[in-house]
């Protein structure tokens, strides 16, 4: 993995995990039963979602490949590991997390889509992107305090699917 400091809390990442690793998440992505569905962000300045529009989540209990990943990663108290797919429509507006989220790692599974589906944060006054590319994705500390967005919505795709882990520091 090669990690690349955007600003003093975010990195943009590459080439995140090893291949075969890889290959393992993207099928367990294309085809989990979700556990939670969440439906869209309200974002006035775009058009109205479609009635899809929803991220079908799924929390990976599963303790080899959870491990495996996060092997990939030196990060304190894990939260969470999860899996997304987000459905046509499917926005994430500008928002921080929880107060118990220190930060947040999105690793983005396929090269589907356009820079609409990227991530954007802020801070220190200055917009900092990363590109939804297959294998990369960004680490966001302090995420409970850095506004942070998907820039568009997901559209001309079947879904947009990302692995993402939360940790806390406590």
């Amino acid at each position: 993995m090669q990690i690349k400091p955007l600003s003093t809390n975010g990195s943009r990442l590459y080439d995140v995990f090893p291949d075969a690793l890889l290959q393992e998440i993207i099928q367990l992505a294309d085809n989990f039963i979700p556990d939670r569905i969440q439906i869209s962000d309200d974002a006035p300045e775009l058009t109205a979602p479609s009635a899809g529009a929803v991220r079908h989540a799924l929390l990976l209990t599963n303790e080899d490949i959870r491990q495996s990943i996060l092997d990939c990663f030196s990060l304190p108290n894990f939260v969470s590991v999860e899996l997304w797919r987000d459905y046509p429509g499917y926005r994430n507006t500008l928002h921080v997390d929880d107060a118990c989220v220190s930060g947040v790692i999105i690793v983005y599974l396929d090269t589907w889509g356009d820079g609409e589906m990227g991530t954007k944060y802020y801070e220190n006054n200055v917009e900092h992107f990363v590109a939804y590319r297959k294998n990369h994705g960004i680490m966001l500390h302090n995420s409970n305090r850095i506004p942070h967005h998907m820039i568009g919505e997901v559209a001309h795709v079947p879904y947009r699917k990302i692995l993402y882990i939360n940790w806390n520091n406590n």
